[in-house]
């Protein structure tokens, strides 16, 4: 064990930079891009039941408004 704690690579500040990063960015890219459809296509699915929330609460906030004048 004390072996593996004396060893050069151990002591050597500039491993990291040694290191090639490309096959790791690219296997992220592969396993990301399905994640990323899948966040896409559940998006689009939500935008029109967005819209719709979004009209209803103007309308309760219109409403809200008319009551707060009524009591005037």
């Amino acid at each position: 064990m004390r072996a593996t704690l004396s060893l050069p690579a151990a002591r050597d500040p500039e491993v990291l930079e040694r290191l090639d990063p490309t096959p790791f960015s690219q296997s992220m890219s592969t396993l990301s891009a399905p994640l990323n459809y899948r966040c896409q296509f559940s998006s689009n699915r939500a935008e029109p039941f967005n819209t719709k929330n979004k009209r209803g609460v103007i309308l309760v906030d219109k409403e809200i408004k008319f009551v707060h004048l009524a009591e005037i």
